[in-house]
């Protein structure tokens, strides 16, 4: 007595169509006073219509010109079954049940979980991608974007001041700041222009001795982790996060050291709401005078 969707089944008109499978969605014609059902009402869309409504181009067909805006080249979704196989057409693959999914979205639902976050898509690409479970039928619905395409706009910004300009002011700066050995009025100077830069820089900044001990966080990290100084230094990553997020980024620090020059990567580090957040991390050595080795990173939420 309830409206209800099938799974996807072979067209009755395969042959005369480029999309042989098709999605009925079902709904009881009945009185209202009796509850008696008199009639059944179904709708049957093919696969490719099923993904321009997920889409958004069917409502651009209508003529809605609200989802032109922010449409993107590499967007992607489409669904994918229990059998972890494509069931509406994809931006890359027209192979309707033949399409085998096995990504971090499909893997999760699986287990009854959705999530979002940089993965590789069914054909090995870095996407920025989320899921949606339905549990009554088992699909998951992907919706995609290269990494390449969602980064332009961010690496415009990080060639013109971040990435590129705060790797090199900052250790200009942390190296008058920490291990200056001139006199006491230029080290009160350099202090006071280090703490100006660093307390209006956008991006978190930190710094950690070899060993992973926490020796500097900016105002930006204090702000964002609701956090103070005290609360950080000389605690490393095991003693402030969950295991499993302490041992990547420890892992990513270590890869700095090793290779002694500077990473760029992904990591993934909740914020105090709970929500597990996707940051781009730029990590690099720093060596003082007597030889002792640090590690300076900084880092934007880009969730």
């Amino acid at each position: 007595r309830v409206a209800c969707v099938s799974d996807v089944y072979p067209s009755y008109c395969c042959a005369a169509t480029k999309y042989p499978y098709q999605i009925s969605v079902a709904a009881p014609l009945m009185d209202k006073r009796t509850k008696t059902i008199y009639a059944i009402i179904v709708n049957c869309y093919s696969s490719n219509v099923l993904n321009k409504i997920l889409s958004g181009y069917q409502q651009l067909n209508l003529g809605a010109i609200s989802g032109l805006l922010g449409r993107r080249k590499t967007l992607d979704t489409y669904l994918v079954n229990r059998e972890k196989l494509l069931i509406t057409p994809s931006k890359y693959s027209n192979e309707v049940m033949k399409q085998r999914v096995e990504t971090l979205p499909v893997v999760e639902a699986a287990a009854g979980r959705e999530t979002s976050g940089i993965y590789k898509n069914y054909l090995g690409a870095e996407v920025i991608g989320a899921s949606m479970y339905f549990p009554s039928n088992g699909w998951t619905l992907c919706v995609e974007m290269s990494t390449k395409e969602v980064f332009i706009p961010l690496a415009a910004m990080r060639n013109r001041i971040i990435i590129l300009g705060i790797p090199t002011v900052l250790l200009a700066i942390f190296f008058a700041y920490i291990f200056s050995k001139r006199t006491h009025g230029a080290l009160r100077e350099s202090e006071e222009r280090f703490k100006a830069f660093m307390d209006n820089n956008p991006a978190v900044a930190f710094m950690k001795d070899e060993r992973g001990y926490f020796i500097y966080i900016n105002a930006t990290y204090m702000r964002i982790f609701k956090t103070t100084m005290g609360n950080y230094i000389g605690k490393t990553d095991f003693d402030l996060w969950p295991a499993e997020v302490a041992k990547q980024l420890r892992e990513n620090d270590k890869a700095v050291l090793s290779a002694n020059k500077a990473i760029q990567t992904y990591e993934k580090v909740p914020t105090p709401d709970g929500i597990l957040r996707d940051w781009l991390v730029l990590k690099f050595p720093v060596k003082d005078r007597s030889g002792s080795r640090y590690l300076g990173g900084v880092a934007i939420d880009v969730t």
